[in-house]
């Protein structure tokens, strides 16, 4: 687990220009997926290379999270940006 502290990491900016360029969604094969709603929805047909979540959700909601854990080797969220 990273915990993302700063808008210079490169997971966050990468996740930024995910979110504002089609381009580079394109180039990169990646998208962004928000929200646990869809996450759920999509999760059983796609691979992730990250899981970012805001601190709040990550300690507050332990059963999720250890769901996603098992399914996947690591999680990241996004800390005071």
């Amino acid at each position: 687990m990273i915990i993302i502290n700063s808008k210079e990491n490169k997971v966050y900016k990468l996740i930024s220009n995910l979110l504002k360029n089609k381009k580079k969604r394109d180039k990169e094969k990646m998208f962004v997926v928000e929200g646990l709603k869809n996450f759920n929805e999509i999760s059983k047909d796609f691979c992730f290379k990250f899981i970012v979540v805001s601190e709040s959700f990550y300690k507050k909601s332990d059963t999720i999270i250890s769901k996603i854990k098992k399914k996947w080797l690591r999680i990241d969220f996004k800390h005071n940006v």
